[in-house]
């Protein structure tokens, strides 16, 4: 099992270049494909960078949610560009309703507002498939969401974004 640790600024009580620091060191004592490709997710998530997110997203297609269809890899890169519900649960909850006074409940806002860590995980009867467990630091036993990557051709691609 590896546990990485992800900080931003002052929403951490740790200074984050010392965040910053432990996660090189953990990526260079175990390098893991799946690891460096988590924490590219993870920025283009935190980042809004939809062309970044699309591009790591199985060519395939991505299942959003918890027992869901699968979103193909074309219409998933639509939804991202015309901020759709895939870009509202993962960016920012408050696009499918401007007016709503509901906090942002997206990825994003939980990946903003606290420290994190992966946790990566393997699937014993699935080689091909592995799942990282994306938690708050503070609260380890709290599973913010889950991402599930599948092996491709050339390496690794995101199948899944599971939230609860």
């Amino acid at each position: 099992m590896l546990v990485l640790l992800f900080c931003l600024g002052a929403s951490c009580d740790a200074p984050a270049s010392y965040a910053q620091e432990l996660n090189k060191q953990n990526l260079a004592a175990k390098p893991n494909t799946v690891s460096a490709l988590t924490k590219k997710v993870l920025d283009a998530i935190r980042n809004k960078d939809t062309n970044l997110l699309s591009a790591l997203v199985d060519p395939t297609g991505i299942y959003i949610g918890f027992d869901t269809d699968k979103i193909n890899a074309a219409r998933f890169r639509k939804e991202l560009l015309q901020k759709g519900p895939a870009y509202c649960v993962i960016f920012d909850t408050s696009c499918g309703n401007p007016n709503s006074s509901e906090p942002d409940s997206s990825l994003r806002a939980h990946l903003i507002r606290r420290p994190i860590t992966i946790q990566v995980g393997g699937v014993e009867d699935f080689p091909d498939e592995i799942p990282v467990a994306v938690k708050s630091a503070t609260t380890p036993n709290e599973a913010l969401f889950t991402l599930f990557f599948r092996r491709v051709k050339g390496g690794w691609a995101l199948q899944q974004i599971e939230y609860f």
